[in-house]
């Protein structure tokens, strides 16, 4: 590093019209600086980074409280079942939930009819759509109206349950899950509890 600021030194004393050596010098010092200060100026944290991180745990966190609700409810409603002992449930969702925003849709339509001096007519219809998302003010922010929030998707649901070693029970189980989540029975897996 010393060996070229002693070239540059010794350069600009051996020419006599040093603007142009004077302008690359500078900006290979500029180019320097700013490599030194990205790889040896110390951390940096971007906040839109930390934002970013701390929404994604709390999706997880919603989509795993979501999870935990639906298996409860699943267990203490199957266990209900007559016949049907003791009930673990595991559920799979797809993602998280879904919010649907509101709207603003404009549509506009144009017939424009012009007829020219040797009597011909031309016709021009012009159909103009659009929509964009209706958003109100929160204080300093702006957020989306939020027309409706869906539920995850359930992509499989495994239940193990004492009292399903016959076919019947397990039949029992497989159509009441179906028909609670609307799911097809090929997602539902039921499997008889081990005897301890």
């Amino acid at each position: 590093m010393r060996v070229l600021f002693k070239d540059i030194k010794n350069n600009l004393k051996k020419q006599k019209n040093n603007l142009p050596f004077i302008t690359i010098a500078g900006v290979m010092v500029g180019v320097l600086i700013i490599f030194m200060g990205k790889y040896w100026g110390g951390e940096t944290k971007t906040v839109y980074g930390e934002d970013a991180v701390n929404k994604k745990a709390e999706v997880s966190s919603a989509e795993e409280q979501y999870k935990e609700k639906i298996e409860k409810q699943l267990e203490d409603i199957l266990s209900e079942i007559d016949g049907i002992g003791k009930v673990d449930a595991m559920v799979y969702i797809k993602s998280g939930e879904e919010k649907i925003p509101v709207y603003n849709e404009n549509a506009s339509a144009n017939t424009t009819e012009e007829t020219d001096s040797s009597g011909g007519k031309r016709t021009t219809n012009q159909n103009n759509t659009g929509n964009s998302v209706v958003v109100g003010n929160n204080g300093s922010s702006s957020e989306p109206f939020i027309k409706r929030v869906d539920a995850p998707d359930i992509t499989g649901i495994v239940i193990v349950a004492e009292g399903v070693n016959d076919e019947y029970k397990r039949a029992t189980l497989v159509q009441t899950v179906c028909n609670l989540f609307d799911i097809p029975s090929s997602k539902v897996n039921v499997h008889p509890m081990k005897n301890n």
